[in-house]
């Protein structure tokens, strides 16, 4: 009755949108594993046939072998609405052995072994569906043909083929690997587009189940190109040419088009077509613009895919991984920096490629990476010839610890000091924050000699970025310390006019003080006209990982360095706000406040009341690993690139990898 009541009173605070104001959802599992069968499970964490989960408040060993209905916040079981069934079927579980009596099943990212009277024969890495009962275990569906071959999309619904076309995926489908030896649990991410690494089991046209046999290395990367302008990747119409002519492919159809003729392809929903230039040509796409000299329209090196869903066109070029990265380097670093600093963002950015490779974050466009910021910047800017000569000289080096490859984070310009990530970015996977700072990521000074005391201090960061004279690597750099001055009226539109979209990104990191005095998760979209700014907490680096915005309507506390950047960002509709930099240079309407590695001076009138407030920082970016511009200025004090990428990523090899 109580849930139900609960239940109920959400519905009533949310519209019934329970999941989107408060992320909780009803879910059916079959509960596995407890503390109190599996040794290894501490704590109040339990795994069920479809992952993991923690707990707290419930006797989950009561529910071990039954499924049962729960409601879920994030990764939590937060209750129990009820058993659904004693004997039920763990559908498209993975046999990992069976002899005369008992059968051993992997589901969820755990070994479970039942009474099973055999009568198949050796059932051993094939998919099945078991219904659990009192006495054992039977098999109610043997899951044995499988295709193969190179995945092209994968959404929550379907996956798509290159020559097979597309297939369902069931509704409880499951992936596994083997590729490292023991079965392993995975998602459908790992399913990484573009390759051929997994067996996927079917059911007539249904995928059940796939398991990935072996660990992609990426020799080609797809890239989902965005618009002009990088807001969006779907694209309204679109017109490829080429200086060499190129063929297109659609379904078994080929057309050529000589050197300059135009194609605009006309699909329909669920279409595609594959455009492949002639021997050492490029595909132009005329309908974007970027950053290229004279306005020209860019051109991508390997094939190009057009798709179409929902009326709109997906733009996705597929190239070998080396070249993909000639035109990385010269659209995240100037090509003025020279060849050694070159070297450093291609080694920097080839790993940095290979883990976003691996997360395969856009699998949904038939794509492991977009070309915007969101991965990192490609084709802005032409390449040339120092970025095709500083990855030819650097091909296949990696930035490795312990002999993975590392997550080899960049940006712009440091203050002063590089951040730890943990004290940057929640935590990937449970989204709490501060996350973890793994060893290669720590915070580190960017100077020579004694350092400016503990930034974490408020008074030390105030005359830390308050100075543009002190002594580190990149002082005199445009962009080592600027300033900005704010009213409390543009205050309070950058933050209402953003508030509600970083709420809706992640509602644990902000959070609006309730009556009772405490700050908790709760959906809003205005502080009404802000009053008063508290840093609350710095990082070791002197970044704010926490800031306290009191408004007319509501206070909230704003986590993480992207929240706060973005919602006190300077600029303002029909009005310049005006940026200044380091050496006089100025900046207008800037996209977000430049870091979060920075002080400020709250001006009030007579009355107490808010009127401006002026902002002193450091840097560019997020500050996580290699400052570009520090590149520079080490190069200058004759650091070689293998050195500088030491110095940023501590405890690191360079290496290559292999499958």
């Amino acid at each position: 009755l109580w849930i139900e009541l609960y239940k109920g009173m959400l519905g009533n605070v949310s519209g019934n949108n329970v999941k989107e104001v408060f992320n909780i959802e009803e879910k059916e599992l079959i509960i596995l594993a407890s503390p109190d069968n599996n040794e290894n499970l501490t704590g109040y964490s339990l795994i069920s046939d479809i992952g993991a989960y923690s707990y707290e408040g419930i006797e989950a060993s009561y529910y071990i072998d039954k499924k049962i209905q729960v409601l879920l916040k994030n990764n939590e079981i937060i209750a129990v609405v009820g058993v659904i069934d004693e004997n039920p079927v763990i559908e498209n579980c993975f046999i990992v052995q069976n002899t005369g009596q008992e059968i051993t099943i992997f589901s969820g990212g755990v070994e479970r072994t039942y009474l099973f009277n055999n009568s198949g024969g050796d059932l051993a890495n094939k998919i099945c569906d078991l219904r659990i009962h009192e006495d054992g275990a039977e098999i109610t569906n043997l899951y044995e043909e499988a295709i193969t071959g190179k995945i092209l999309k994968v959404t929550g619904a379907v996956a798509e083929f290159e020559g097979v076309g597309t297939k369902k995926l069931a509704q409880r489908a499951k992936v596994y690997s083997t590729a490292d030896g023991d079965v392993t649990w995975k998602g459908p991410s790992s399913l990484i587009v573009g390759s051929d690494i997994a067996y996927y089991f079917m059911n007539g046209d249904e995928i059940r189940a796939a398991v990935i046999i072996k660990n992609q290395i990426p020799e080609n990367i797809r890239v989902a190109i965005s618009n002009t302008g990088y807001t969006s990747l779907y694209h309204d119409t679109v017109e490829i040419t080429s200086e060499e002519g190129f063929s297109a492919f659609l379904g078994g159809d080929e057309s050529y088009y000589g050197p300059g003729e135009i194609y605009s392809p006309v699909l329909d929903n669920g279409g595609r077509v594959f455009i492949k230039p002639s021997v050492g040509g490029k595909i132009i796409i005329n309908s974007i613009r970027r950053n290229w000299p004279g306005g020209a329209a860019p051109a991508y090196r390997g094939t190009v895919e057009v798709s179409k869903e929902g009326g709109k066109y997906v733009i996705v070029n597929e190239a070998p991984f080396e070249e993909y990265l000639y035109a990385v380097i010269p659209s995240e670093m100037p090509t003025s920096f020279g060849l050694e600093a070159a070297k450093v963002q291609a080694v920097t950015a080839r790993s940095y490629a290979h883990n976003q490779f691996l997360e395969n974050k856009y699998h949904e466009y038939g794509a492991n990476i977009d070309d915007s910021v969101n991965s990192q910047v490609y084709n802005n800017i032409p390449e040339n010839e120092s970025s095709v000569i500083a990855v030819d000289e650097t091909n296949g080096v990696f930035i490795t610890h312990q002999g993975k490859v590392v997550s080899a984070n960049f940006f712009s310009t440091s203050a002063g000091y590089t951040a730890n990530s943990g004290e940057i970015w929640a935590d990937a996977t449970t989204k709490q924050f501060p996350g973890d700072t793994p060893p290669y990521l720590t915070a580190a000074g960017q100077f020579e000699g004694a350092g400016f005391g503990d930034l974490s201090i408020e008074e030390n960061a105030i005359k830390f970025f308050k100075d543009p004279d002190v002594e580190c690597f990149e002082k005199g750099a445009p962009w080592f310390r600027w300033n900005v001055e704010m009213t409390a009226e543009e205050i309070s539109n950058s933050v209402n006019s953003n508030l509600a979209a970083r709420y809706k990104a992640n509602p644990s990191l902000i959070k609006t003080l309730q009556e009772d005095g405490y700050y908790r998760t709760k959906g809003i979209e205005s502080v009404g006209k802000i009053t008063n700014m508290q840093v609350i907490k710095r990082g070791e680096a002197g970044n704010i990982m926490q800031l306290k915005l009191s408004g007319t309507e509501a206070s909230i506390m704003v986590y993480t360095e992207y929240n706060i950047r973005m919602l006190l960002k300077p600029s303002s509709p029909g009005k310049e706000i005006t940026l200044n930099l380091d050496g006089g240079d100025i900046v207008e309407n800037y996209s977000l406040m430049p870091s979060s590695f920075f002080v400020f001076d709250k001006y009030v009138d007579a009355d107490g009341n808010l009127t401006r407030v002026v902002f002193y920082g450091g840097g560019n970016g997020h500050g996580v690993g290699m400052s570009q511009t520090g590149v520079r200025a080490l190069i200058g004090l004759g650091y070689d690139f293998e050195s500088i990428i030491k110095h940023y990523f501590a405890g690191v090899e360079l290496s290559a990898i292999s499958g």
